[in-house]
């Protein structure tokens, strides 16, 4: 089984993204092995979803507005990338993944939007 851990960071309530992300993964055919608050401004979800949804898993992801690193991204497109070239003979059908997100406040992450436009 392959496992990789990515971060990112999002502008949306804890309590909210939790419950959306929980069903994002449910829906996506994974199961959650691990939820937890980390602390008042970050969250720990632990999954495991087939390598057949990956593709699915990460555009639904992107679709929350989550922030990624960009190894985070790198990861996920190296997952997507493995799905498209194993048969269904090969040993690794399933993916775990350590999904670590920090929530900000708006005024935080208008901040880093500004410092990330000044420093490309």
């Amino acid at each position: 089984m392959l496992h990789i851990a990515i971060h990112g960071y999002s502008s949306t309530d804890q309590a909210e993204l939790q419950a959306l992300l929980v069903q994002l993964v449910v829906d996506c055919g994974g199961w959650i092995l691990e939820e937890k608050p980390l602390s008042l401004v970050a969250y720990n979800l632990r999954f495991e979803v087939s390598l057949s949804n990956i593709v699915e898993l990460y555009g639904a992801l992107q679709q929350t507005g989550i922030q990624f690193t960009p190894v985070a991204h790198r990861a996920l497109a190296e997952m997507c990338l493995c799905q498209q070239h194993l048969s269904e003979d090969d040993d690794v059908q399933f993916v775990s993944i350590d999904l670590h997100v920090g929530t900000l406040a708006e005024e935080n992450m208008r901040f880093r939007r500004v410092v990330r436009q000044h420093l490309v």
